[in-house]
C-alpha cells in the first residue's frame, strides 16, 4: 500500500447540506419523568425515539455499503487517505489480530487467570429496539 492521498480536487461531491436541530422538541410531550418509580415517556418522544432508532438503522446499513465501496475503491487505486472539503477517510489495512481464549485459560490456569484478570466498570446506558 503506498501512502499517495487523494486530494479534493479529484474526489466529485454533490453539495447537500444537512441541518439537524433539537430545539424542537420541548413541551410535555418531550419529557420522560419518574414519578413514585414510574417512568412515563411523553408521546412525541416516544415517536421520536421509534423513527430516530429506525432511521439509524438505515443509515448504519447505508454507511456500511459506502464505506465498503470507498474502501474497495482505495484498495484498487492504491490510496491510502481521501481527503477534501468535507470529511478525511483513512484506508485502514487488513490485518489478523490475536486474542486470547479467556474461557480456556481459565479452566487451564485458573490461578494465572485470577492473577492476570483486569476489572473495569462502564458506565450504565439504554439499548433500544424498535417493535
Amino acid at each position: 500500500m503506498s501512502d499517495k492521498d487523494l486530494q479534493g480536487s479529484n474526489l466529485e461531491v454533490e453539495e447537500e447540506k444537512v441541518e439537524v436541530g433539537f430545539d424542537d422538541l420541548v413541551g410535555d410531550e418531550y419529557k420522560v419523568t419518574v414519578v413514585d418509580g414510574v417512568i412515563t415517556i411523553g408521546e412525541k418522544l416516544a415517536y421520536s425515539i421509534q423513527t430516530n432508532e429506525l432511521m439509524l438503522k438505515k443509515m448504519e446499513a447505508y454507511r456500511d455499503k459506502y464505506r465498503k465501496e470507498l474502501a474497495d475503491a482505495m484498495v484498487k487505486a492504491d490510496i491510502s487517505r481521501i481527503d477534501n472539503d468535507y470529511f478525511f477517510v483513512t484506508l485502514i489495512p487488513e490485518e489478523t489480530k490475536v486474542s486470547l481464549d479467556t474461557k480456556k485459560v481459565k479452566e487451564n490456569y485458573e490461578e494465572v487467570f485470577l492473577e492476570c484478570q483486569k476489572k473495569t466498570t462502564t458506565k450504565a446506558y439504554v439499548k433500544i429496539a424498535t417493535k
